[in-house]
């Protein structure tokens, strides 16, 4: 990708997991997200809600801490992988609520997730989109999401900030980049195509139902936010030493 052409015609759609926080794993860093591509424009983003099994003994967020508190060590939580976005967004849970849940890594989020439903894992980051209909069925407990706002697809889980759990904004994001040295004008003409899609009220409309939004803005913004977040993540991985496999 790095190599190909600046004419508008190879492009990558990828995620922050994949684009910003694995390079992250690796030192020395050998990819840098913004300036070793041209930003187009970040297409929606969705938060990840804490999921718990029902069995644990907690129906709020701040009754899981207060447990895991009260037994170091003694809890787990899967995700897909080291270094994916579940991973990183339940180590940073771990730092602000100052527990120490162990991370159990499966591979993919189906075993991930099946692990949490059989008791094998007691807590999981996951999106709405994925385990949505597990929390409706009563197989899961959504406790609180690391948005900055409710979602309109789970609007009676509140946001980790209202339970008193700030600094935990963490979000998986799709979004579309060039090469490096892509052309303004290319840029330009790719990015309002671009807002000018996500921007129809069907694409809205199934974005927000699959607990996401739609995030379609300006390049600039789209690299200040890759920029924003490296911070984050890379405070993640240095206070907990995560290391890619």
């Amino acid at each position: 990708m790095r190599t190909a052409a600046p004419d508008g015609y190879t492009l990558l759609f990828t995620s922050n997991s994949a684009h910003v926080m694995g390079p992250m794993l690796r030192s020395p860093r050998t990819v840098d997200p913004v300036k070793d591509f041209s930003p187009v424009a970040m297409a929606i983003r969705y938060p990840m809600v804490v999921l718990i099994n029902p069995g644990v003994q907690a129906r709020t967020i701040q009754e899981f801490a207060a447990l895991a508190k009260a037994s170091p060590g003694k809890l787990n939580y899967s995700s897909v992988g080291i270094g994916s976005g579940g991973h990183l967004a339940c180590e940073l849970f771990n730092i602000v609520a100052g527990t120490e849940i162990v991370h159990v890594p499966y591979k993919g989020a189906a075993p991930a997730q099946a692990a949490l439903v059989a008791g094998e894992a007691q807590m999981m980051c996951d999106s709405i989109g994925f385990s949505g209909q597990f929390i409706t069925a009563g197989k899961l407990r959504g406790l609180a999401l690391t948005s900055d706002k409710r979602l309109a697809a789970a609007p009676d889980i509140p946001t980790l900030k209202e339970a008193g759990f700030p600094g935990m904004e963490a979000y998986i994001w799709l979004g579309l980049l060039g090469p490096p040295n892509l052309p303004p004008a290319i840029v330009s003409k790719l990015n309002t195509e671009v807002v000018k899609f996500m921007s129809t009220p069907e694409m809205r409309e199934r974005v927000l139902k699959g607990g996401s939004e739609v995030t379609a803005g300006t390049p600039e913004q789209f690299a200040n936010d890759m920029r924003a977040e490296e911070k984050v993540w890379l405070r993640v991985i240095k206070e907990k030493g995560i290391k890619a496999e």
